[in-house]
């Protein structure tokens, strides 16, 4: 009897672990065409993608709920008004900052780079409160479920 006891313990530990696992890879993936959405935007023809990322967790803001960040660095010789007009064509949402020092944050962690002058980072973060994920019974629950959204 001990013995079903261990056992049926064990298959339950194992079936909230791999959930935890399973969960975290989909919002991964998520994060990912986020990231792959904003990368596929076609450049201006003096910009230059130098590197992307994306970041599955909250990012931005205060309480619960699960954002999608995508983010791009890139190199430039336009102006940052020029490239603003020029991604929130693509993506009313995405926010453009000149990057102002080599350790940009511990949670996007870009690539070192020396000159910072005409670098910039370009951030798109989607979100199912905000209608850009769409809002069904199976994204509630795998961005409910994963820990990073709080």
């Amino acid at each position: 009897m001990k013995a079903y006891k261990i056992r049926y313990i064990a298959i339950f530990l194992a079936i909230i672990l791999l959930s935890q696992i399973g969960i975290q890879i989909i919002n991964n993936s998520i994060a990912d065409s986020v990231r792959s959405e904003l990368a596929s935007i076609p450049c201006p023809d003096t910009t230059i993608v130098e590197d992307s990322i994306f970041v599955a967790g909250k990012t931005f803001g205060n309480g619960n709920g699960m954002q999608y960040t995508g983010v791009i660095l890139v190199r430039s010789f336009e102006n940052k008004k020029r490239l603003e007009t020029y991604y929130r064509y693509y993506y009313p949402e995405c926010d453009v900052e000149l990057l102002k020092s080599s350790i940009f944050d511990d949670a996007f962690s870009l690539k070192e780079i020396s000159d910072t002058e005409c670098y910039y980072v370009i951030t798109l973060t989607r979100e199912i409160e905000s209608g850009t994920i769409p809002d069904t019974l199976f994204y509630r629950i795998i961005s409910g479920c994963d820990i990073r959204g709080h």
